[in-house]
Parts: structure tokens; sequence; C-alpha cells
């Protein structure tokens, strides 16, 4: 006992509860600094946030994504952004079933990106969108891709990513890694543009023309007083169950005429039109032409772009006639319950999560289709590829698993080779009409590499027992293995159609067993080789 009475247990307690005290102020003093950092920094939200991690996202939301150059010459478009994103909020949350999860804002001008705001507010969002400053400009390409990339990666699937600039891109050569985003992610991206530097054939243009094919979305070339305008169109298009029925692009000007099933299921169609001088006519399976005064609405109208809609349309067979002076975009989606999501695998499989979003090139590939709220008697009847023209490349039946009635299989067929492609259902509904589905991108194949080969530093084994020795082989296409020891071939060459672990074995392990033993896989892109020593024990 310490004089005054004071246990040397007690001074223990007090001590620890003092060092207690001293973290949490530690503690509570770095996340103020850090969220005084955050604020700075726009208010970023990091890719990681554990309460977000945690958080249960509904099935089927998406993100809304702004991606904006704020470069000197935007300011009158942020103004229009700033104003209509307010009303497109204001009727997603509105409506009954909200397709937004969150709210995506990425800013860019040369040479930087960012700072990124990824926020689950919507008023934090207009927030952010106000509190942008635009500066700059002169130097009319920007680094627009870049920052298309990194709205992608902070976007769930299947979002709505909008561009608004007045300037081509300078990083044109990250187009290959936002167009394999786009097909993982499966994300629709659309160009709001005034402006484009005036050469509409350079790359930085072709890339923008490039990742809207790709990913269903459009470019909108337009003058910077009819911002307003499209994005009173993307207030209509931001919603749930919204479905492809057709995308196509054409390379010159042109009249298109398409007959175009509209299915019972179907409650809204909408027709876009992205060329010069563009028209759509619509007539219903009554021969009569959709006009405003019976039911048509149109929802942009500009020179360069058109845009037409249509709530709760006639089931039927319905003629859709589309014409424009250039180059021209179409894209006919509508909302609906009824829809399909697919998969690739090489070989058959009734489960989707061993499947991928893209085939392999030059194998043998098989499809897995999940209809969504298709009603017997109804059925999917067949599978079509097309290419971005809307040129079909592949025509393959449909087979319905007995056991499995929302499940569909296409047996092993060569995909297309290298150009990108749509997958397009056709069938018939409950009651008997027609109905077309598209995927919401389209995809190309995935290249396959040389295998790639891992195997121990070492391999033990023990004096006169058998040995094995073990090399993993991961290979998208069919490949060869041969064994090795000291330089030496040992064994027959050996072949494989998938990644496996392929084994060696001594059958009687000796002192002249040992030595450096090398696994060489080969393929049609390559061979890798690694090796291990065999080490023998009890000698």
């Amino acid at each position: 006992m310490r004089p005054g009475g004071v246990s040397m247990v007690a001074m223990e307690t007090d001590s620890k509860r003092l060092c207690f005290v001293v973290f949490l102020i530690l503690c509570i003093t770095q996340v103020t600094t850090a969220q005084g950092s955050e604020r700075k920094l726009g208010r970023v939200i990091s890719q990681f946030d554990p309460v977000r991690a945690l958080k249960d996202i509904p099935q089927g939301s998406a993100s809304l994504a702004f991606v904006f150059d704020i470069t000197g010459s935007m300011y009158d478009d942020l103004v229009q952004v700033i104003e209509g994103a307010a009303r497109i909020l204001a009727t997603t949350l509105a409506r009954r079933e909200k397709p937004l999860y969150n709210y995506v804002l990425v800013p860019f001008h040369d040479p930087e990106i960012g700072p990124v705001t990824v926020t689950t507010d919507p008023i934090e969002f207009q927030q952010e969108l106000r509190d942008l400053y635009v500066q700059g400009g002169g130097d009319c390409p920007e680094m627009s891709i870049g920052a298309i990339r990194l709205a992608l990666q902070q976007s769930l699937p299947n979002s709505f990513i909008y561009v608004f600039t007045d300037a081509r891109a300078k990083d044109y050569m990250l187009t290959e890694s936002v167009l394999s985003l786009i097909q993982n992610k499966q994300s629709q991206v659309v160009f709001v543009m005034t402006g484009d530097c005036g050469n509409t054939s350079h790359d930085g243009f072709k890339a923008y023309e490039q990742i809207a094919s790709t990913s269903s979305g459009q470019v909108f070339l337009l003058q910077k007083s009819q911002v307003n305008q499209v994005l009173n169109f993307v207030r209509v298009a931001v919603q749930s169950r919204k479905v492809n029925l057709l995308s196509t692009d054409r390379d010159e000007g042109d009249v298109q005429k398409y007959d175009l099933p509209v299915d019972d299921a179907l409650k809204e169609l909408t027709v876009s039109v992205s060329g010069e001088r563009p028209y759509i006519k619509l007539i219903n399976p009554a021969g009569e032409e959709v006009n405003e005064l019976n039911g048509l609405n149109k929802l942009l109208k500009i020179k360069k772009a058109q845009i037409v809609g249509i709530k709760n349309p006639m089931p039927g067979m319905w003629k859709l006639i589309v014409k424009s002076e250039s180059a021209h975009t179409l894209r006919v989606t509508g909302l609906s319950s009824l829809d399909f999501v697919h998969g690739f695998s090489r070989t058959p499989t009734l489960n989707m999560k061993t499947t991928s979003h893209r085939p392999v090139q030059g194998i043998p590939t098989y499809i897995l289709l999940n209809a969504t709220d298709l009603v017997p008697p109804g059925r999917m009847t067949k599978l079509e590829l097309l290419n971005l023209y809307g040129q079909r490349l592949v025509e393959v039946p449909l087979v319905l698993d007995t056991n499995h009635p929302s499940l569909y299989n296409v047996s092993g067929f060569v995909p297309p080779n290298k150009e990108f492609f749509y997958v397009k259902v056709e069938g018939i509904d409950s009651k008997g009409y027609q109905f077309w589905r598209t995927a919401p991108t389209a995809i190309t194949v995935i290249i396959p590499g040389a295998p790639e080969v891992q195997m121990p530093e070492t391999t033990y084994g023990f004096y006169d027992t058998k040995a094995t020795l073990l090399c993993q082989v991961d290979s998208l296409v069919p490949y060869s293995v041969q064994w090795s020891k000291d330089g030496a071939a040992v064994g027959q060459q050996l072949y494989f159609s998938e990644s496996r672990t392929v084994q060696y074995r001594v059958e009687s392990a000796s002192i002249f067993s040992e030595g450096v033993y090398m696994c060489n896989a080969s393929n049609a892109a390559g061979s890798a080789i690694a090796q291990t020593f065999l080490d023998i024990k009890g000698k």
C-alpha cells in the first residue's frame, strides 16, 4: 500500500483510463481533420466506404453519373445542367419504383480529373454541381475518356452516364479500357456535346462515337441553348425496367424501314435518332400513323436529334420509318419487366454464376439465358448476334430447359471473331404477341493470351515413396503441357481443354530423382514455363 491509502491496482486502473481518454481524443482529432480535408476535396466519398459496403443495395439499382467538362467555355452548359439535374431528381424520386441508388459527379479539364463525388444524397449531389467552378480553356481537347473511365469504375452496373463537354478527347488512347468496363458494367454512356473542336473525323471524336455505339448510348451535337431540352429527355429516360429493343448505327444518310413488334408487357416505347435532320414515323398495328393527337410525345426535336415516346403502345406489329441526311444512330427502348440476362461458358451449365459476360475467341461457346417475367405459354424462340449496324452475324434456336422453365440454352457455336455485337432474343409472350429484347451493351470476344503457370519453389518428397509435382495452368483455350527434368523432356506431352492443376508423379523417389522440374504449357497464343526443385528427404 502506497501513502495515502491508494493501492497499486487503483493507480494502474486510473492510468489505463487516462490512456483510453487520450486515445479517444486522438481519434476524434484525426476524424475531424479527415472530414475537414474531405470538405476541401469537394466531399469526396472514397472508393472503399465501410458503411456503404455493408449496406444492402436493392437489386436492380443504378447510379446516375454526370461527367462534366469544367473549362471556362462550359459556363452556360453548367447553369442548364444544375437546373436540369433538379428536375431529373425530382421526377425520379417521385416515381414508385426508384431506379437510382446513388449519384456520381466527375469534373474534368486538361490536365486534371476530379475530385469525384459519390453520394446517396440527391441534395448533396446537387450542391456539388452548384459548387463546380468553370475556369481556363484555350486548348480544345480535354481529358474526357479518363473521366468516363472513373465514372464507370465508381458507378453501379446498369447505370446512366451522361458526359457534358464542348471538346473532343485528348486521352482517346484510353478508349479500349473504357470499352472493356462498359462490357463488364453494362452501363449506357450518352454524350451531350456543344462543340467538337471543329473536327468530327478526329480519333478524339471517334472515341465518343465508339463508346456510345458499344453502350447503346448516343452522341448529341447541339447548340449551348439546347442543353435543357436534352435534359428534359434524360428526366424521362432514367427509369427502372428499361429494356432495349433495337440499336443500330448507319454510316450515311438514308431511309430505313423496320417491322417493330410490341408485346403486351411493353408499357412505353421510345425512339431516338441522332443525326442531321432526323425524321421518325410510327404506324401502329391498326395501320394508323401515330402523331401528337393520338399518343405521340415529342421528347426532343432539334436539328441533329429527335426523340419520340408513346405510353401504353398498342400490342402488335408496328412499322417504324427512320430517315437522316447524314450518318446517324437509332435506339429503340421501352419499359417492361419482360427481359433476359445471359452469360457465356465453355461447357454447358445451368448456373449463371459460372458464366462470363464475354465469350472467348475461337472456341465452341455455350449461352445460358434466364428470362424474367415471361409467363407460360410465352417462350423465347431464337437468339441472334447482331453487329453495330444491325446485320445478323449468328442465328441459333433457343432450347428451353424443361426442369427450369425460365432457363434457355444455346448449344456450342463459335462466336464472331473480333467485331462488337449485340445479343438479341425473339419470342412470343403469353398472349401470343411477338417480342424483341436486346442486351444493354454490345460485347466482343476475349482474345486469349498465353497460359499462366505456377509452381512452388520447392517440392518435398520422401525416399522410396511416390512424389507428386503440381503445376497450376490457367488458360482460356486448349493447351498442352510438357514436363522436363534438368532440361530433358520426361513423360508424354499432355493435352487439356480447361484450366487445371497438372500432376507429374515420380513413382519411387531416390537421390537420383532430385533436380529442377519444369512445366511448359503452350496454347495458340504462346507458352509459359514454371519450375520447382524436388527435394527428397530421408536419403
